[in-house]
């Protein structure tokens, strides 16, 4: 189970026509799509792919979707930690290299926690004394850098746009520290 959005549930968790992305049973596991048929103390039933039934037994995990509050129960206070570290200017010396993979940065603070969780990364702040950078795609100006340290204890940063920061902080104010240099400062329309 590598989505953070995942969680495992017993039979008493599942109800007809929800979807199951995977199972867990004594020491295997298994991946796919499916659709519940039929759930309780004496077994589930899966339709599988659309193309068939299978049939698991009652003490079984199965793979499904958290809800939205769920999530953010879960990641709120590595959110906050998120929230609290960009929220650190750091100097160009203390922000290690540089990084092109920055699939764990994310706009949503709960979803950048979930990342750094399952990449064992830990936000350290942000820094805008860094090489600006267009986005590939959308041209978009990246102004800062936003550093992380591995858990082998490397530090690196990707770009970053200081506008994506001031919008995360506008929107997820509730889990943002005080006195914070991106809240209430709302959006460049220019750039």
């Amino acid at each position: 189970m590598s989505n953070p959005h995942d969680k495992y549930v017993s039979y008493r968790g599942l109800t007809p026509g929800q979807m199951v992305s995977g199972v867990k049973h004594g020491q295997s596991s298994s991946g796919f799509r499916a659709t519940v048929v039929k759930a309780d103390a004496g077994s589930v039933v899966l339709n599988v792919f659309g193309t068939h039934e299978e049939t698991y037994p009652s003490d079984a995990l199965f793979v499904v979707k958290m809800s939205d509050d769920e999530f953010q129960a879960k990641y709120r206070k590595r959110a906050k930690e998120v929230m609290s570290a960009l929220c650190n200017r750091l100097a160009s010396y203390e922000i290690g290299y540089h990084e092109m993979w920055n699939s764990w940065l994310d706009i949503d603070p709960y979803e950048m926690a979930a990342n750094c969780d399952r990449h064992n990364l830990k936000v350290l702040g942000y820094c805008q004394d860094i090489p600006y950078k267009a986005a590939m795609f959308s041209g978009e100006h990246l102004d800062i850098g936003i550093c992380v340290e591995g858990e082998d204890g490397d530090k690196f940063w990707c770009h970053y746009k200081s506008d994506w920061l001031r919008q995360t902080f506008d929107v997820f104010h509730e889990i943002a520290p005080e006195n914070s240099p991106w809240a209430g400062k709302g959006t460049n329309a220019g750039d």
